[in-house]
């Protein structure tokens, strides 16, 4: 399990004895370990400082970063009590969280923070002054006070022209007032990433992320505060579709199930050992994919990259051995057959084909 105090940084990465090493250098004994990219929740809803109303926590922060985590990224700031949803307020919100946290490196973990939430009377300009003020980031769509796909696009339009990434909230509603959302919205809002398709708290059927995978170019992201059973039949459905890719992890903390330090490594876990993938690829969706989908040039490990990085205590001997992305079939996966007897594979090659309308998601065949 990671444990330090100071996080280093790669500078360069090479086999032993081909590296050049300063005669200056420090050199650390790993003791076996392997070393690896700092991981990347892509799904985290802070407020200011190292404190969140839910659940009253204080210092959930850094007790994340001792379960391996040196990067966050906002989908939100809405436990903030009092959040102002008019549009004045929601930018200066999104502007001062951003700016807060930009400055604030709590226990080294970088925190992409200012988030804004889309209300009604946003307009154009708007995005203007959030782009110019350094937010990068629009939170959860359809929790907030936009939930007609229409409105919500129009917006979305605007924010990616100005280089912000978009995400939208997926699944049943996770608190009151808010919208159930499901393929056709993100169809027609066409978002970055699709927030929690395995539940936040319910998750979306598994046809549903077929289509969307389908349909959109949006990434799809697993969290640890969902379903875990359809976290591992969702990551055999994106396994098999070749969309790898696009696959992202979060934990969708803090939220009314708490704080999990630990979350992202059992989101990693639970998609090796119920996906069909190995730990290299989940490590992946972890670190370098979250790192392409925010054009951050940090989450990997080519020479030319510098980023943060972590110590791990070898457990199982699992080895990193071949380039990311791996080959489209690193393991069997579990759901050829049950996905080719729905119609959404073809049983001779694994060719994709339109999805029919299934009305209550996959079945399980006879």
């Amino acid at each position: 399990m990671p444990s330090w105090r100071q996080m280093a940084s790669f500078t360069d990465v090479d086999r032993a004895g081909d590296l050049v090493i300063p005669p200056d250098a420090v050199t650390i004994d790993a003791a076996g370990a392997t070393v690896v990219s700092g991981i990347r929740d892509n799904h985290v809803h802070p407020v200011f400082g190292d404190f969140t109303p839910r659940q009253n926590t204080v210092g959930w922060i850094d007790a994340c970063l001792h379960g391996g985590v040196t990067t966050m990224y906002s989908a939100g700031e809405p436990h903030l009590p009092g959040r102002p949803s008019d549009p004045t307020g929601v930018k200066v919100l999104a502007i001062l969280a951003h700016r807060s946290f930009a400055k604030a490196r709590l226990s080294g973990v970088k925190v992409h923070a200012g988030a804004v939430l889309l209300e009604q009377g946003l307009v154009e300009a708007d995005f203007d002054d959030l782009a110019a003020a350094g937010c990068r980031l629009v939170g959860e769509a359809g929790i907030s006070g936009i939930t007609n796909p229409a409105d919500a696009a129009r917006m979305v339009r605007w924010a990616q022209a100005r280089g912000m990434k978009v995400m939208v909230h997926t699944g049943g509603a996770s608190i009151p007032g808010i919208s159930v959302i499901g393929p056709d919205f993100v169809a027609e809002v066409r978002p970055d990433i699709t927030g929690h398709v395995n539940g936040g708290s319910t998750s979306l059927s598994l046809s549903d992320v077929a289509r969307i995978l389908d349909e959109s170019d949006a990434c799809v992201k697993i969290v640890h505060n969902g379903n875990i059973t359809m976290l591992g039949k969702i990551v055999g459905i994106v396994h098999e579709l070749g969309e790898l890719d696009r696959l992202v992890a979060g934990t969708d903390c803090p939220a009314g199930s708490g704080v999990q330090p630990l979350g992202m490594l059992r989101v990693m876990a639970s998609a090796a050992s119920l996906g069909g993938i190995d730990c290299p690829t989940a490590m992946a969706i972890a670190t370098g994919n979250v790192a392409q989908l925010h054009d951050d040039p940090n989450g990997r490990i080519p020479s030319e990259r510098r980023q943060t990085c972590s110590s791990w205590t070898r457990r199982s001997g699992h080895r990193r051995t071949q380039p990311w992305p791996p080959s489209r079939s690193p393991t069997p996966s579990p759901l050829p057959s049950l996905l080719s007897r729905v119609g959404w594979l073809s049983p001779k090659a694994g060719t994709r084909r339109r999805l029919p309308e299934i009305s209550g998601g996959l079945t399980r065949p006879p």
